[in-house]
């Protein structure tokens, strides 16, 4: 069972990516998620609490990296436009203030999960996980 401060983070992961969609050859949204896990997480234990494949493709990446083209504020952009990559600069903001040693790690190939994950303050890790097409 969850504790209050586990549902609140979860809470608040899920409120700062609410209907934002991760855009790649497909579009997917994000899924907030709590790990209870106290060590160090290296790539393999990332496979093994996200119930991925034990011999999938782990890569980890940075995450202003891999939000880059997400929080770009184009010259160019109508106003829905602007208003979701403002929306995506307030995700990084929130994921920033509550979580720390943010990594993200890249699981599969040309089909991957993506997890954006940190250290929550009172322990284990959070994040947020999305899916990408990349072909």
């Amino acid at each position: 069972m969850a504790t209050d401060e586990q549902e609140n983070l979860l809470k608040t992961l899920d409120r700062a990516s609410d209907g934002l969609m991760f855009m790649s050859e497909s579009d997917y949204p994000f899924e907030s998620f709590y790990w209870d896990f106290k060590e160090e997480l290296t790539a393999n234990k990332v496979l093994t609490l996200a119930n991925e494949a034990p011999d999938a493709i782990v890569k980890e990446l940075k995450l202003d990296a891999f939000l880059k083209n997400s929080v770009a504020e184009e010259s160019w952009y109508d106003a829905k436009e602007t208003k979701v990559a403002r929306q995506f600069q307030r995700l990084v903001e929130t994921l920033k203030r509550n979580l720390q040693e943010l990594r993200v790690f890249r699981v599969g190939g040309a089909e991957a999960d993506v997890y954006i994950v940190g250290k929550a303050e009172f322990g284990g890790y959070a994040g947020l996980v999305t899916h990408v097409v990349q072909t």
